[in-house]
């Protein structure tokens, strides 16, 4: 592997040494994605972020749904536009209206997708129509929701699928 490339690969924490951070926990952070402590967390974080979009347009389908279903749109010092995901193959682009609630980036393309349909594929499209004609949930009901299923999980489901009694 060359010098160049495991550079890439190395923790952001390890590009500035030197420095100690002071880093606050995501619960601190309240999960606001813009909130950084300093500019060359937010600078880093926007980089990789940038990073992870420029992964899911060159990947395999199965990751780049996985990586659509989960990468921000904003970070750090860096925002994914609208425009910028409007190019990505039709796995991405049809894994991301399901979102459009999250960030008002992908809903500013789910409606670029309904304005301009010959631009984008026909499962994007098919994709954009089924999300829009689900009822939204707030974030309230999402978390209750994910906490009942949660309860409702048999006891050994966690552990490998062996029921303990």
């Amino acid at each position: 592997m060359s010098a160049c490339s495991s550079a890439k690969l190395r923790p952001i924490r390890t590009l500035s040494p030197g420095r100690k951070a002071a880093r606050r926990s995501p619960a601190k952070l309240g999960h606001n994605p813009l909130d950084f402590d300093d500019g060359l967390d937010a600078h880093y974080a926007g980089k990789s972020i940038k990073a992870g979009w420029d992964v899911a347009r060159s990947a395999g389908p199965a990751l780049q749904g996985q990586l659509a279903s989960v990468l921000p749109t904003r970070m750090g010092l860096t925002t994914i536009t609208a425009d910028e995901p409007a190019t990505m193959p039709e796995t991405v682009l049809a894994a991301l209206p399901w979102r459009a609630h999250e960030w008002e980036e992908v809903a500013r393309l789910v409606a670029m997708m309904h304005e301009h349909s010959e631009r984008f594929p026909d499962e994007a499209i098919k994709a954009a129509d089924r999300a829009d004609s689900m009822p939204s949930r707030s974030g309230d009901d999402m978390r209750n929701a994910r906490a009942k299923q949660a309860i409702d999980r048999p006891r050994g489901h966690a552990r490998g699928g062996h029921t303990t009694r």
